[in-house]
């Protein structure tokens, strides 16, 4: 996901385009879902990417810039707080969902 904000916010002159980016959600299955043969269900899908346009339709402009300026560095602390943890805390998922509700 960070990647096609990147590659959209690159493609548009260094500009959030929200337009854009729901475009490439809806475009791109392999970028975001890993997805086999036998697991093609479209309707989950289709609720993913509707969650994910939701979450990045709620997000200031500001931030959804900053996180496309910083896309290496925010996926290399993510993947060392990843290798340093072995266990998902509790608490990890009341702020996912505190951040959809918002």
């Amino acid at each position: 996901m960070l990647y096609i904000l990147e590659r959209i916010y690159k493609e548009n002159s260094n500009k959030i385009v929200i337009e854009k980016i729901a475009e490439a959600i809806y475009k791109s299955d392999k970028e975001l879902f890993e997805k086999s043969e036998k697991d093609r269900n479209l309707e989950v899908i289709t609720s993913m990417k509707l969650a994910l346009l939701n979450l990045i339709q709620k997000q200031d402009l500001s931030l959804l810039e900053y996180i496309c300026k910083n896309r290496k560095e925010i996926e290399k602390n993510s993947l060392r707080k990843i290798s340093n943890t072995k266990y998902i805390n509790k608490i990890d998922f009341s702020y996912a969902n505190i951040a959809y509700r918002a």
